[in-house]
């Protein structure tokens, strides 16, 4: 048996039509609650005009990352619930913080998981790097086949725990290390099948992206950045370009340029990873073979 993307993402599409609150309402409370939220504590407590990290920013920094990756996992529960059709509602994305404590110690298996993996890969990075030492001259070739071959592996590891918070959403009596073994296990053999899916969404965030930029493009042209990127202030360029996206102006601006594509895409790229894992699950159960098709 096989995975169908195209008829995972129908299902998808029809499962957040249908959903009520309407997936645009749910999605944009999840926007507000991240990074409504972290774009006002950057306006609250700018970084220093030094560049230096201070103590207050870097815990504000740690406490809003652990908060997103909690209303995140809410906003899993919600695509899960929403791809089963079982209309989870707004409550979905403050359900979180029941298991908050599981859910961040998820997210530090995962991060450990992957610091090990990387770890594991600096001999080779050395390996390769001896050429470039040697001679010189090959750098122009090793180092961009190295950076490719970085983020490739990058993407592959992080791919082994991307079930994990659907497994925990699933089973929270099991645990951190049960959800994040259980999502290597589940993964294993997949992971072609799963940057497929993800790659299937790729206009859609460039779209988000092109957005992104242009909104910034127009901020950093009204702050009068490119000006400052003059001989004489070439310096001054990083202080400026912090200076121009700490004006509350800058920042609402960038935060609402592609607001109108996340409020498709956020819903519908969760929901149909959503599909995904239920869709493998169930293979599983019907004993169908491990390896995915050709």
């Amino acid at each position: 048996m096989e995975i169908d993307r195209r008829e995972l993402k129908r299902q998808a599409r029809e499962a957040i039509r249908v959903s009520r609150p309407s997936f645009w309402v749910v999605t944009l409370v999840y926007l507000l609650m991240t990074t409504g939220v972290s774009t006002l504590a950057g306006l609250l407590v700018p970084a220093p005009d030094t560049g230096n990290i201070s103590l207050p920013a870097l815990f504000l920094s740690i406490l809003l990352s652990l908060y997103s990756t909690v209303v995140g996992f809410g906003f899993t529960l919600w695509s899960m619930w929403t791809s089963r059709k079982l209309s989870p509602g707004l409550g979905a994305l403050a359900d979180g913080f029941s298991v908050a404590l599981l859910v961040i110690m998820t997210s530090i298996l995962i991060f450990l998981h992957t610091l090990a993996w990387s770890l594991l890969c600096i001999p080779v990075v050395w390996l390769v790097l001896i050429p470039v030492f040697l001679s010189p001259g090959l750098s122009f070739l090793v180092i961009p086949v190295l950076i490719a071959g970085i983020m490739i592996f990058s993407y592959w590891v992080s791919l082994r725990y991307a079930l994990a918070y659907y497994l925990l959403a699933d089973h929270p009596d099991y645990g951190a290390f049960a959800a994040v073994r259980r999502s290597v296990e589940l993964t294993r053999g997949w992971k072609w099948e799963m940057f497929k899916l993800a790659f299937s969404f790729i206009g859609w965030e460039l779209l988000d992206l092109l957005l992104y930029s242009l909104a910034l493009l127009l901020v950093l042209v009204q702050g009068g950045f490119f000006q400052s990127l003059s001989l004489e202030h070439y310096g001054d360029a990083y202080m400026v370009y912090q200076i121009i996206l700490s004006y509350p102006r800058s920042a609402l601006l960038l935060l609402l340029a592609s607001i109108p594509v996340k409020l498709w895409l956020y819903p519908y790229r969760s929901v149909t990873m959503a599909g995904f894992y239920d869709a493998r699950l169930r293979l599983q159960r019907e004993g169908s073979v491990e390896m995915p098709p050709l």
